[in-house]
């Protein structure tokens, strides 16, 4: 007689979001402890860190940030078609998505837009499938790096996003900063010292967003695999 599956074995179509958070945790630790070993290494038992250690601090927020993008993007490509045959909420936002498509832009209205969309999903072989497929791109293909993409996709897979602890004016700091270490390598234009013209980083407060961002990851997959489990 074959064994069941324990309670505990996580569905199919979260297993590949479940990696990445893995992956993204590791990634971030490994960073920590590699500053750790740095500042060790130089006998530094205090004081302000180095530019290099400062580096190894704003790439832990980094890593952190693009694990929760890709653990909730792979939630979705992995689980939205599962949800959206059963889940009221998910139906609901399937909806207005579907709704908004037809309508064109939401600002503009165009029509020939609209017809467009609706064409592609009447002629393919399986319309359902393809207005998923849509659904999905939609979701996924954009950074989810923003407190409002965040809550978008997190609505999009029928979770409340302040039962998963996002708070948008905290994540609107962790990912403003988050922003300026990506596209402004952290430079402060208004210093006039060339020595130091970066942001100095507090690690107190790059380790405590590292680990909130991660651990919204944590409870977006946990709502998932809870409703797919129900």
């Amino acid at each position: 007689m074959p064994r069941k599956k324990s309670q505990s074995t996580p569905p199919r179509q979260t297993l590949r979001a479940r990696k990445v958070l893995s992956q993204a945790r590791e990634s971030t630790q490994g960073l920590l402890t590699a500053l750790d070993t740095v500042r060790q290494t130089r006998k530094a038992t205090r004081g302000a860190l180095t530019d290099e250690e400062q580096d190894l601090l704003r790439a832990t927020l980094v890593f952190a940030a693009a694990g929760l993008d890709s653990t909730l993007k792979e939630l979705i490509r992995g689980s939205i078609r599962s949800l959206a045959a059963a889940d009221p909420d998910v139906q609901a936002e399937l909806e207005i998505f579907v709704q908004r498509q037809l309508r064109g832009d939401v600002d503009e209205p165009d029509t020939a837009a609209g017809h467009k969309f609706l064409s592609k999903v009447l002629v393919a072989s399986s319309p359902q499938e393809r207005l998923i497929d849509e659904y999905v791109t939609e979701l996924t293909g954009t950074s989810l790096q923003s407190a409002q993409q965040l809550m978008k996709a997190t609505k999009a897979l029928g979770l409340d996003p302040k039962q998963m602890g996002i708070d948008p004016k905290k994540l609107q700091t962790i990912f403003g900063v988050r922003n300026k270490i990506i596209h402004e390598l952290d430079v402060n234009l208004a210093k006039t010292s060339a020595r130091r013209s970066r942001n100095s980083r507090r690690r107190d407060d790059m380790e405590g967003w590292s680990t909130r961002l991660l651990e919204i990851a944590k409870a977006l997959v946990a709502g998932v695999e809870g409703k797919l489990k129900g």
